[in-house]
């Protein structure tokens, strides 16, 4: 009940901003940053994930920078449940046609039981790919475009 009142506040504030842009004026937009100021800002680390299914070198926590690998696929997560958040990730592909993505409200009968290598079975993925994604597909594919 509670993710459907926040989608319909969701639809509700869009539809808001919509009248009002269509009248003319522009809304002013709070905007997500790492700066690690703002009312009830939270900067994880460490201490906030837990491994699900990867390997313990999977991924990693240096200097405040969490590494993965990639290898074997696998899903950290948050030890709190968050319902209510922003996310802001910053991200690095280390080489090209790198592919990751952040789940959210992903349920806990989704992570569990998942075997190395596999992602949750639920959720939602923003998928964050970098430009050389297609063309590594499209060589790997070649006849699908």
């Amino acid at each position: 009940m509670r993710h459907v009142f926040a989608s319909l506040f969701t639809l509700a504030l869009g539809l808001s901003m919509f009248v009002d842009s269509a009248q003319g004026e522009e809304p002013v937009l709070p905007k997500a940053t790492i700066d690690g100021v703002g009312p009830d800002w939270k900067e994880l680390g460490e201490a906030d994930f837990t491994d699900v299914n990867g390997d313990p070198e999977t991924w990693t926590f240096k200097d405040g920078v969490v590494h993965c690998t990639g290898l074997p696929i696998g899903v950290i997560r948050t030890v709190k449940k968050y319902t209510n958040f922003e996310l802001v990730g910053q991200w690095k592909h280390l080489t090209s046609g790198g592919n990751s993505g952040f789940f959210v409200w992903t349920s806990d009968e989704a992570l569990k039981d998942i075997k190395p290598g596999s992602l949750p079975r639920g959720g939602i993925e923003v998928q964050v790919l970098d430009h050389g994604y297609a063309e590594n597909f499209q060589k790997k594919n070649p006849g699908l475009s």
